[in-house]
């Protein structure tokens, strides 16, 4: 019997290597994974994140005071990119030079 008369040879080559590499993908992916809920554990646990992320919301209201987003509960991760680019009216400093300094001052008081 040839190998090409085999059906789905290709598939069953396949699987074959699968099944012996298996173990080596699992262990890699579960470290990969405990090294993902570390990071998200130690991001959800770090006060001086959650108070940065807080002065963010707040100057946001501030900003926004008036509008349709001016007291909002929260804001998206991929909002905290455009943050460079909101400018302020001193010469290259922006919304994010701002929110950091902010922060600082209020770790520094409490």
């Amino acid at each position: 019997m040839k190998l090409n008369e085999i059906p789905c040879y290709q598939l069953k080559i396949d699987l074959t290597m699968l099944k012996e590499e298996w173990p080596l993908i699992y262990s890699e992916s579960l470290e990969t994974l405990k090294n993902y809920q570390q990071t998200c554990s130690t991001l959800i646990n770090d006060k001086s994140l959650t108070q940065y992320l807080s002065v963010v919301l707040h100057l946001g209201n501030k900003l926004n005071a008036g509008s349709y987003a001016g007291e909002a509960y929260g804001f998206t991760l991929g909002t905290l990119p455009k943050l460079m680019d909101t400018r302020c009216n001193k010469p290259n400093v922006s919304f994010i030079h701002l929110a950091v300094e902010m922060s600082e001052k209020y770790t520094n008081n409490t």
